[in-house]
């Protein structure tokens, strides 16, 4: 198991074309099903939730193509539900106030668990909607420190980690919306804490006091940005390369220094990244890995354009590299990247085929630091996956989509002790056997 699993279940309901899913998730999975069969679907669920936390709710609906396409079209009338469990470490300490606000301790908290859930309702079948429910809870343990002190933004979790002292209780702290007022408790609450110390209430009125704003729309992930809680939900990225646009020259621009979604912005990126001699060692090596003749790479700037150069061990030579985007974008998108989720689609488009297990190695390898989902229908991908981490997304004879293990089916085991791979049940449209 890696150091790092965000999120490990998701449950949703009314969701585009899944009607009903409840699924566990690893740090690496990998999504295969044929076309239509609802693999970006699901990776839009993930983009709805992290569009809700960058931006707001309204804005996630309108990115989704509204509430017609957010919802199933076969469905109307029901609502759209779901809930999602990330576990993370988080330390981040509170501080603990008397009567007169006087600051008494430090108390440090450990937050490993989180679950969000959330209720939208549709309205008499039209384009309206509302949040009916809306829930954050956050499970840790909480503890005293020898810290005393006014300014708690000097503390830093390694701080807290090395100041312990005295017994150490669970955390249950619970953040719920009823579309109209918001409320929050905390239990278990053997230290006499306040709940205002955790969140203060202006940071709440902020957002739910203001006059003529419409709560029912309001997410309390909005809340979120001001408390450290916020870098569970936002820590996201979603790319869709394209092999065409990370081939092509790219006009000077350093206003993005993240790789683009769709990978267009590739040669700045890698451009900024080489001007660090161990960013460059270490791109270098993971470009070698993957093509051995390469011994040596530059951006080269023309007229305000950047493009790709290599040189090979065959010449001394700098030459054009066009087919050197294809692996790289997967590179960047994995190994140069802050972000602790990362989902890349179909990241083995225009990857030859013996390239491919080098590409899976490295993404099982970032896995075990990041929660990394892929999506593919190349069968050839499955063979360098383990059967655990691999999910089937297919639809059933009413058109809606599921998502399942093949492992766990038991119809299925009979053909995996044949030593067939779940590759070969996958060509021959086997994977489905038994569902309904």
């Amino acid at each position: 198991m890696g150091e790092n699993m965000p999120i490990t279940n998701i449950k949703v309901s009314n969701f585009k074309s899944f009607k009903n899913i409840d699924i566990d998730l690893n740090n690496f999975c990998l999504l295969i099903g044929a076309n239509v069969a609802g693999k970006t679907n699901f990776i839009s669920f993930l983009e709805f939730l992290n569009d809700i936390v960058r931006a707001n709710i309204e804005l996630a609906i309108y990115k989704q193509g509204g509430i017609k396409f957010l919802r199933n079209l076969s469905l109307k009338e029901e609502a759209l539900s779901f809930s999602i469990t990330i576990k993370k470490d988080l330390s981040f300490p509170i501080a603990k106030t008397d009567e007169s606000q006087k600051i008494k301790k430090i108390l440090g908290i450990d937050l490993f668990e989180l679950d969000y859930e959330l209720t939208i309702d549709f309205i008499n079948n039209s384009q309206d909607w509302k949040i009916n429910e809306e829930e954050i809870i956050f499970r840790g343990n909480m503890y005293e420190t020898d810290f005393s002190s006014n300014n708690t933004k000097q503390i830093g979790s390694n701080d807290l980690k090395h100041h312990k002292k005295g017994k150490t209780e669970p955390f249950l702290f619970k953040l719920r919306n009823d579309g109209n007022d918001v409320d929050y408790n905390l239990e278990n609450n053997t230290f006499g804490i306040k709940k205002e110390n955790i969140i203060h209430p202006p940071t709440i009125n902020s957002i739910y006091k203001i006059p003529n704003v419409n709560k029912s729309k309001q997410s309390i992930l909005t809340v979120l940005n001001k408390l450290p809680m916020y870098l569970m939900f936002e820590n996201m990225n979603f790319f869709d390369l394209d092999p065409k646009k990370c081939k092509r020259v790219n006009v000077m621009d350093d206003r993005f220094p993240q790789l683009g979604v769709d990978g267009g912005n590739l040669p700045i990126i890698v451009q900024n990244l080489i001007k660090d001699e161990e960013n460059k060692r270490k791109l270098l090596n993971l470009i070698n890995y993957l093509l051995p003749t390469v011994k040596e790479i530059k951006i080269e700037n023309v007229v305000n354009n950047v493009t790709f150069k290599i040189k090979e061990e065959y010449s001394d030579e700098f030459i054009l590299s066009y087919f050197l985007s294809d692996g790289t974008a997967n590179i960047v998108a994995l190994y140069f990247n802050q972000n602790e989720f990362i989902s890349i689609e179909e990241p083995d488009r225009n990857i030859p085929p013996k390239l491919i297990s080098n590409i899976v190695g490295m993404m099982d390898e970032v896995a075990r630091k990041k929660q990394v989902i892929i999506t593919t229908h190349n069968p050839e991908v499955l063979k360098y996956v383990d059967d655990n981490n691999i999910y089937l997304i297919s639809r059933d004879k009413e058109g809606f989509s599921n998502i399942s293990k093949p492992v766990d089916n038991e119809e299925l085991k009979s053909f995996l002790d044949e030593e067939l791979g779940i590759e070969d049940l996958f060509i021959d449209d086997l994977l489905d056997l038994g569902k309904v």
